[in-house]
């Protein structure tokens, strides 16, 4: 489905004005390129530029609690924003070629898309039965797993064309799903503090995992990414991530997001922060919400 501010001191970040950013990481380009120049995708192939907007006029800041190992907190920066089109976003995944794999609830309007970056069109899309509920999503290999809320069912898709492959099952509700490809697991969310490691093959459950944060539950987990051996979490109506180390279940570090929700200034109380997208080619996520217009692409590596 898809405030906290605690400890460790405030750090002002980025003030960048009205200024256009282009990522050379983002569309996978090479240094030299001359302006105007298509860039060339991470599969070899030419590709539009994605579109990006300002970067947000205010001084963003950020409450990161407790970060592993050093007790100093860390910062977030906007190093560039993207339109996006309309979409009730559950799930958020960046593909090889530097795609967007986005899945949609809500009933009847439950679906799963290939848009690219900084387009508000998707390139491939495939809907839900009405009476399905999508959520989160996540990748191995060439497939996709899609959840749904309520009804137990896992929907898995062939990359990149969306043909519908094999159902799954789970027990119970699924909200948020990530790959830990160094477990070989799918970790699970559902609403409570709970994540759940499942068999990629048939989604059996391997082990379970109460999460906390100094002795107490963590609660709402909702959409899920898998990152270098954590799992980072939106918590369900707030603007907070939390990055949770699977192996004990402690929460490791808490990201306040609320100044970017208050740049979309969305109007309707459901359509809160659910989105959350790691991309290895450099290390910085995507970050949106439910019918946000635009997507954040943020470094929340500190410094």
């Amino acid at each position: 489905m898809s405030t906290h501010a605690a400890g460790g001191g405030r750090r002002r970040v980025l003030a960048a004005g009205a200024v256009m950013v282009a990522l050379a990481g983002c569309a996978g380009t090479g240094d030299g390129q001359e302006d105007g120049a298509s860039p060339v995708g991470r599969t070899g192939e030419t590709t539009e530029a994605p579109q990006t907007l300002p970067v947000p006029d205010t001084a963003l800041e950020v409450v990161a609690v407790h970060p592993r190992g050093t007790g100093v907190t860390q910062g977030l920066e906007v190093v560039a924003v993207y339109p996006r089109g309309a979409g009730f976003t559950q799930g958020l995944e960046v593909l090889d070629d530097g795609r967007l794999l986005h899945s949609r609830g809500r009933f009847g309007e439950s679906r799963i898309e290939v848009v690219g970056l900084g387009q508000t069109e998707a390139e491939v899309a495939a809907d839900l039965p009405e009476e399905h509920f999508g959520e989160g999503v996540t990748v191995v290999g060439d497939t996709a797993y899609q959840l749904t809320w309520q009804s137990g069912v896992v929907h898995t898709w062939t990359l990149p064309d969306l043909q519908a492959s094999a159902e799954l099952s789970i027990p119970g509700q699924g909200w948020g799903l990530c790959h830990d490809e160094g477990r070989g697991v799918l970790w699970l969310s559902d609403g409570s503090s709970t994540l759940q490691a499942l068999a990629p093959a048939d989604l059996a459950v391997q082990e379970v995992v109460q999460v906390q944060d100094g002795g107490s539950p963590v609660t709402r987990l909702n959409e899920l990414e898998c990152v270098e051996g954590d799992v980072w979490a939106n918590i369900w109506h707030s603007d907070e991530v939390v990055r949770i180390d699977p192996g004990s279940g402690d929460v490791v570090q808490r990201v306040d997001l609320s100044e970017l929700a208050a740049e979309v200034d969305a109007d309707d109380p459901e359509h809160v922060l659910n989105g959350l997208a790691h991309d290895p080619a450099d290390g910085t996520f995507l970050v949106t919400g439910k019918e946000w217009d635009r997507i954040f692409r943020v470094d929340l590596s500190g410094g």
